[in-house]
């Protein structure tokens, strides 16, 4: 008999954790498995258990009927974990969610005089705030929860609003793809998964980031084309676009993070963010804390993708599309608002 546990650890879907701690939600087949975390008895997982557990490295162990299984999990504080681990040793591979990397408030140039017209002028942009931002993109698995609990309309096809097609390249139906970057969403499409995540957690804890937040989250500190340097060798290392791809997204968090430990910031999936897309804006736009919502036509997507050249993974670079038009490199990441972690 297969004996499968499925360990869920969550803060802000439902009751939030305390800072530096994590949840870790228990749902078992067969029922009455008995969970031990460090040697101490838990209890039965019988129905749905859920326990705060602290930050760190810990030792699952479950036992049923004589037999046991155990194993090492990285807790991760405002971050869900998904893992599957059975009696008789077949394992389905968890997924590391919503881990949040605090960005201290600074000072950068934003823009590149050696890029497109809507990369100039550079000009200095304070962050006055500190952010928290997600250190991956929104998997296909995290989607997913979404979909499933809303019936949404599943991000199958790309195109443009009210004349979506079927896509190939679509990360949706295809297998084993659940820790890939959700792919052929819109804008108006993360707004929903945003709107869905806060009603969970009750109150407003999510968004999209900036456009400043997130080029100044891409630098890292740093002044050159990616954030590893300006020669296109270096983003081989950090991310996936048409040269290394082979065609496809890739699990989030394969390549190396950058200085701020966020990964993909640099391909994988173009990422949306908050701001209308104005091609003079930088001339315009204000030295602190800069949002562009004056509204408009189009919205901005930051990063490059799996199928962009390396021109377009820069960290300056800017691209623009309406809000609810799907494409198989369009995907986002989450912005945790502050305080709330």
């Amino acid at each position: 008999m297969r004996f499968l546990i499925s360990i869920i650890i969550m803060t802000g879907l439902c009751i939030p954790a305390m800072a530096g701690e994590g949840m870790m939600v228990f749902k078992t087949i067969p029922r009455d498995v008995d969970i031990y975390i460090d040697g101490e008895f838990k209890g039965k997982a019988n129905e749905v258990l859920t326990l705060d557990i602290s930050e760190g490295n810990h030792v699952l162990k479950i036992v049923k009927d004589g037999k046991s299984r155990e194993k090492k999990y990285f807790v991760p504080s405002g971050g869900i974990v998904k893992v599957e681990l059975s009696l008789d040793g077949t394992e389905k591979k968890g997924r590391l969610t919503f881990n949040f990397i605090r960005i201290k408030p600074g000072t950068f140039q934003m823009g590149s005089n050696d890029g497109y017209s809507d990369e100039k002028p550079v000009h200095t942009v304070t962050i006055t705030k500190a952010f928290e931002i997600s250190d991956h993109e929104v998997t296909v698995g995290e989607y997913r929860k979404f979909v499933e609990s809303t019936g949404y309309d599943p991000p199958s096809k790309c195109g443009s609003k009210d004349s979506y097609k079927e896509c190939s390249d679509c990360n949706w139906n295809k297998e084993n793809v659940e820790d890939h970057p959700i792919n052929c969403v819109s804008w108006e499409d993360a707004q929903s998964f945003i709107s869905w995540l806060n009603m969970q957690a009750g109150k407003p804890m999510y968004r999209l980031p900036t456009e400043a937040e997130w080029e100044y989250a891409a630098r890292a500190g740093t002044k050159t084309r990616w954030s590893c340097g300006d020669g296109e060798w270096c983003l081989t290392q950090m991310g996936w676009f048409d040269k290394n791809s082979g065609g496809k997204t890739h699990p989030v968090k394969t390549k190396m993070p950058n200085y701020w430990k966020l990964y993909d910031m640099h391909g994988n999936v173009r990422e949306w963010v908050q701001d209308w897309y104005d091609s003079d804006y930088y001339s315009k736009s204000p030295g602190k804390d800069p949002l562009n919502s004056s509204g408009g036509s189009y919205r901005v997507l930051r990063g490059g993708s799996w199928n962009d050249g390396a021109r377009y993974c820069r960290s300056p670079y800017r691209r623009y599309d309406s809000p609810g038009r799907r494409l198989a490199n369009y995907g986002f990441r989450l912005v945790l608002l502050a305080g709330q972690q």
